[in-house]
Order: C-alpha cells, then structure tokens, then sequence
C-alpha cells in the first residue's frame, strides 16, 4: 500500500517536470534557428541547464545499482534498466555476463557507496544527470557524453566528400550505387506515411534492435511529416528504403529524422541501400541550399557500429538536445585487461563543447599521433586518464 501511494506521488510529482524539460528541448531547437551566434549559444546553454536540472530532480531520490560481473571481472551500474544499458554492458562484457540487483541506492549517497564498491569490484559506472551536485573522487575518473547528434558538413562537393584513402571503401560503395537501378522520389502523401511507418521503420528497429529496440509512435512521425517530407528510394521500380527528413526554418541543416527498409530486410543492406540512402539524402540536401545534414543520434563511443558507420561520412558529433544524463566511470585499480578494453571501446567525452576519445593510461601509440588520428575523425581531441588526473590534448 505504501509502495503504491509512493509511486503515485512520485508520478504526480514528476509530471510537470516532464513538461519543464519538454519546454527546454522545445527551447533549445528554436535557439538553434537563430542567427546571432552569441544569443544562440546562451538560449540554447539556458535551455540544456534548465532540461539537466528536471532530468535531476526526476531521477531523485533513488536510482537502482547492480553488480554485472562476467570474465573480465565485475562492475556496479547504477542508474535507469532499459536498451542502452543493455547496449553499454554489451560493449563492455561481449554478451557474456550476469546480473544482481544491489537494491535502490540514494542519489546523496553515490559518492560513499562508491567507494565502499570498489574495495570489492573493478568499476563503478553512474548514470545521472548532467547536473549531479556530488563529487566522486577515485584514482580514475571520467565522464561519458552517453549520446550525441552526428552532422555531416556539406561544405565540400560530393566528388570531395568521397575523396582520399581513408573514403576508399566508402567510394566503392557509392560507385556500384551510382551502376545500380536506383531512382528517388520525395513524398507528402499520408498513404506513404502510413505504409513506411508499418512497412519500413516499424520493422527495421525490430530486426535491428530485437529486445533493445524502442519504436516510436506513429503520431510521433506525424509530427515531423507536418513540416517534413520522406525520401523514399527504390531499386529496380520498387520502394525498399526511405528515410522521413526536414530542414530547418533558416534552410541551413537537413534532418533525417527516422529510416527504414522494406519489411525490416537486412539483407537489403548488404546492397550497399543504407550507403544509398545517406547518399542520395546528401545530395538533396546540398540541392535545397543546407550547409549541414544531422543524421541523428548515436552512442557516444567511437567502437559502436551505428557511430563508426556514420562517423565514415565525415560526421562530426555535436550535443543531442533530448540527452540530459551522462555517466561516470569511476575506478580506483584497473588490471591491463580493462584498460584495454575501454580504450577499445573509445569512448568519448565533451569538456567546454569540445569532443575527446578517451585512452586510459598509456596507449600503443604516442599521445601526439592518437589526437592526430582523432582530429581526422572528426573530433578535436583526445584525453588521457592517470591515476594523476586527466590531460586533453589537441593536435
């Protein structure tokens, strides 16, 4: 009974700061469209404080912790049970791990409780807000982005865009793409709405994602389709991708919001339509005048096949507007197998808009050619972590 009426105040209580931080995203899109630099950059610094902030108070006054142990060792992770925690330990374990629940831990209380895991765990992993009051000092410690929007800029000619060794494969891509039969169309019809909601993207997350996957509602695309329009591509006559996309009111960035594939086919895939897509979506959005093209969120470390796939188009990352959390790895000792697997992994992390790959102690090559390697793609960094701090260092 108690129990009950707890979550029902929690509920009541959590409500309108749902909304308060629905009005910060809402506020940091329309910041964006502004052309004075400096009142975009301080509505849209206000906006993301204000979204942080909700985020925090809803995730009070607990968040659950579980001890996820596998061959490498064990790790504590606190914070929210849904598909990108299971995407985090699978980075982390290989799929090869089993879970305990630890019990519901207060936010206040994360700094000590931290310490008292790691006399007897690995590495401890938080996921809170962006504003998280409370230190957490350990001998190791960093801070992950969790998600970030990915921007192609358009600033280059398609031709330029394909151009070097490292775009080798991505050119080969895009020339057996250039020989096949494929034709493009854009569409406002709510027919094809309805048939790419339940013919295309409904069953490409599924496929995609299995477990992991969460589908948007379909009044959640309506929404974009208000002021939007799909792209749909088709290979030999046939409909068998298509992505919904918009541009922004100042026509400066093209979004492709959602994507799907005919029946959630992978094997389309491997017929190089997800290289069409992107490709022929860039080449849309260079014709209506954009300077950039978002093609949307990813997890923000360098290893994940979503991020490198798209980072390969030159993509930069940029903050996510609807991402209010972050999380923190902290460590007191870590064995040369964990140090090696987190820098495998490549996470990054963002200090004063700037985007790092994170490299825990000394790396195979000099910190010189690793942010070197980093800048070419795409971030502006890298930063080392040692039991005596943290150095960014740019090339």
């Amino acid at each position: 009974m108690l129990r009950r009426l707890y979550w029902a105040a929690k509920s009541a209580f959590n409500a309108p700061l749902r909304w308060v931080v629905n009005r910060a995203e809402w506020l940091d899109e329309q910041a964006n469209e502004m052309q004075h630099p400096a009142l975009r950059h301080t509505l849209q610094g206000v906006a993301r404080r204000l979204g942080d902030i909700g985020h925090f108070l809803i995730q009070l006054p607990r968040l659950d912790a579980v001890r996820v142990t596998g061959e490498m060792g064990s790790v504590i992770y606190v914070g929210d049970a849904d598909t990108y925690k299971l995407s985090l330990l699978k980075a982390l374990f290989n799929d090869q791990y089993e879970e305990e629940f630890l019990g519901r831990v207060a936010l206040w209380k994360l700094p000590a409780r931290t310490h008292q895991w790691l006399t007897q765990t690995d590495l401890v992993i938080i996921r809170v807000s962006r504003f998280y009051p409370w230190r957490i000092r350990t001998t190791y410690a960093f801070n992950n982005a969790l998600r970030v929007y990915q921007m192609v800029p358009l600033d280059k000619a398609p031709e330029e865009m394909l151009a070097g060794s490292s775009r080798k494969r991505l050119r080969e891509h895009v020339n057996r793409i250039n020989r096949a039969n494929i034709t493009t169309r854009p569409s406002h019809s709510e027919k094809d709405l309805e048939f790419f909601y339940h013919r295309m993207y409904a069953p490409t997350m599924l496929t995609r994602h299995t477990e992991r996957a969460v589908v948007a509602p379909y009044a959640a695309l309506e929404r974009v389709y208000k002021t939007g329009f799909l792209w749909f591509l088709s290979l030999d006559g046939q409909d068998v991708a298509a992505s919904l996309c918009y541009v922004s009111r100042n026509g400066s960035m093209f979004t492709g919001a959602y994507l799907g594939y005919l029946d959630g086919k992978t094997e389309l895939l491997k017929q190089d339509l997800g290289v069409a897509l992107y490709w022929h979506s860039m080449l849309k959005a260079r014709e209506q005048g954009a300077t950039t093209m978002n093609i949307m969120e990813s997890v923000a470390w360098v290893s994940n096949g979503v991020y490198s796939h798209k980072q390969k188009w030159g993509a930069r990352p940029h903050p996510d507007p609807y991402n209010h959390q972050q999380l923190l790895f902290r460590a007191n000792h870590l064995c040369d197998a964990w140090r090696l697997q987190l820098n495998n992994i490549g996470f990054l992390t963002c200090e004063k808009g700037k985007y790092m790959r994170v490299y825990v102690d000394e790396a195979e090559m000099s910190a010189s050619t690793l942010s070197e390697e980093a800048v070419r793609h795409g971030l502006d960094g890298i930063q080392i972590v040692t039991a005596n701090g943290r150095t960014n260092i740019f090339a």
